[in-house]
């Protein structure tokens, strides 16, 4: 699916950040949005007009006494191919774990760059499209490098947690093989055991 063709319901009760999202959203090719600071209200909405997104704000969501009994937001209220984006300041793990189990399909950390946000946004519709490098290697260069944080453990963590819920399978490449070639002295010296390396998905 290309992005000029996607539509989106945001709900904020903070109308900055709304504009502030239409406005990338706009940027990026986005066609069709509508804006409320209600939870019920985008729900119903992003029904209604069978929206390809929809972008909840995490602290406008709490409000609500139906996030409080809601155990899959999705499945209960959504039409089946709307993606739900929850947008989240102070992304602690419990607050990240709750958005998961609510069926969040990804968790999009303020303040966010508009390059941040297209990546998230392709990673929902395409989860291949994910760059996936090992440890000590280059992760970015120009612009992207403001994109780090120093938070790198909680947003590792963060994608795990996302990678294990039910609406984002990443099935993991095969690690390629390595052949040695044999060398003519062996060391009598027990090489220390090194820490094994963990793959990480740029996002």
């Amino acid at each position: 699916m290309q992005l000029e063709y996607c539509s989106a319901v945001l709900v904020d009760k903070n109308n900055f950040q709304r504009k502030l999202l239409r406005s990338l959203l706009r940027t990026s090719g986005f066609h069709r949005i509508f804006e409320t600071d209600s939870f019920e209200g985008g729900l119903t909405e992003s029904k209604r007009s069978s929206s390809d997104f929809l972008f909840i704000d995490y602290d406008t969501a709490r409000q609500s006494d139906l996030l409080r009994v809601a155990s899959n937001i999705p499945r209960q209220h959504l039409a089946r191919h709307t993606r739900l984006i929850m947008l989240m300041d102070n992304p602690t793990q419990p607050r990240v774990k709750t958005a998961i189990d609510i069926g969040s399909h990804w968790v999009l950390s303020r303040p966010f760059s508009p390059q941040t946000l297209d990546r998230r946004i392709r990673a929902v519709l395409d989860p291949g499209s994910l760059i996936k490098i090992t440890p000590g290697s280059e992760r970015r260069s120009g612009k992207d490098s403001e994109d780090a944080t120093p938070a790198s453990g909680l947003l590792n963590e963060m994608d795990d947690l996302l990678r294990s819920s039910q609406y984002f399978s990443v099935k993991p490449a095969e690690p390629a093989k390595i052949t040695r070639k044999p060398t003519s002295s062996v060391s009598k010296t027990a090489p220390k055991h090194a820490e094994p390396e963990e793959d990480i998905f740029l996002l």
